[in-house]
């Protein structure tokens, strides 16, 4: 596809990804290609493959296919149908002079593709949708982009965007869409739920900067911005993948020690993700609220991601607008 002459910055929205279609073929193919990074399963290629290959495809495909099939829309994977309104929010948003296309690091809307669209411009800034950084997220699709450019010989200036789990905007676009949910009642308690990150993918020592360190950060500016005092929410981690050590507490087990204190009223959002995906709306939306419901809950409400919200749309042009590469710039980084 040509650019627009009109357009000389290219923006560059990616996600994580998504499957073509919620059955086992199609599925397959998508985790086939994810957990074959070796920046989210770390261990060297002949032990990534067997497990691949011999354990996580034969028993998860058909697995996720069914959770898929659960969130799947008319108009097809929630996360892409989230992400494409949220490039054409964020489009109009956007001077004249921009070109926003969305892509995926994995899947179809592939970051080539993405790319393609954006052949003439002279500046492309690129945005890792995944606010707290995490080699497994960020890095891999800073990587895959540099890897494309370079197969593409695409000669423009790059900025990457870099984690914006603290940024005031994205805090204050989160903390409108809790508070309808937290005013429901005067005892509803809010679980912050991130996902989750094997704890040998964390730096040693004190982790100040780090994806664990980017999530309580989050939250404790999300719980400012809400005025919650620290017995108003809490903090957990989802979406564990095999038998390895991942960052504690596990949301499963924190909602059965909340019910234990007398919580009886949650709250869930789930700030690590921008866009609504099978993680939000089967694993919190449909498996977590069974469960808490079967602890003896008496109200579980999901917060919605941000999506296409006009709030963030906004928030994301000036974020976009602050990383925008000057003439005199080379490439950004994180």
């Amino acid at each position: 596809m040509t650019l627009d002459s009109s357009c000389s910055v290219g923006v560059l929205l990616v996600n994580i990804g998504t499957p073509d279609a919620p059955n086992k073929k199609d599925v397959r193919k998508y985790l086939s290609e994810f957990l074959s990074d070796p920046y989210v399963i770390t261990l060297p290629y002949i032990f990534r493959w067997l497990l691949l290959l011999f354990i996580i495809l034969p028993f998860r495909s058909a697995k996720s296919a069914a959770a898929y099939s659960k969130v799947w829309t008319k108009q097809g994977s929630p996360l892409l149908v989230n992400s494409l309104a949220c490039a054409d929010g964020l489009s109009n948003a956007l001077c004249d002079k921009y070109k926003v296309v969305a892509a995926m690091r994995y899947g179809s809307y592939s970051i080539n593709d993405g790319l393609r669209q954006l052949i003439g411009c002279k500046q492309i800034v690129v945005v890792p949708l995944y606010p707290q950084y995490a080699d497994a997220t960020t890095r891999s699709t800073i990587e895959k982009v540099k890897c494309e450019m370079s197969r593409l010989m695409f000669d423009a200036k790059v900025a990457f965007v870099p984690a914006f789990y603290s940024n005031n905007g994205f805090i204050k676009s989160y903390a409108r869409l809790v508070e309808p949910a937290m005013n429901l009642s005067k005892d509803q308690f809010l679980l912050m739920s991130y996902h989750g990150l094997p704890v040998n993918q964390l730096p040693d020592g004190d982790c100040e900067n780090c994806y664990r360190a980017h999530c309580y950060g989050t939250s404790k500016l999300l719980a400012g911005s809400l005025g919650l005092s620290q017995d108003q929410y809490s903090v957990s981690f989802q979406s564990r993948l095999g038998a390895s050590k991942w960052i504690e507490p596990y949301t499963v087990d924190r909602i059965a020690v909340l019910y234990k204190k007398g919580i009886r009223k949650l709250v869930v959002a789930c700030p690590s993700f921008v866009a609504d995906c099978l993680e939000t709306l089967e694993e919190m939306g449909i498996s977590l609220k069974k469960q808490w419901l079967d602890l003896g809950g008496e109200s579980f409400t999901l917060v919605p991601c941000l999506n296409a919200d006009s709030n963030w749309v906004l928030a994301l042009s000036e974020i976009i607008y602050k990383n925008e590469v000057a003439d005199e710039d080379c490439v950004g980084n994180i």
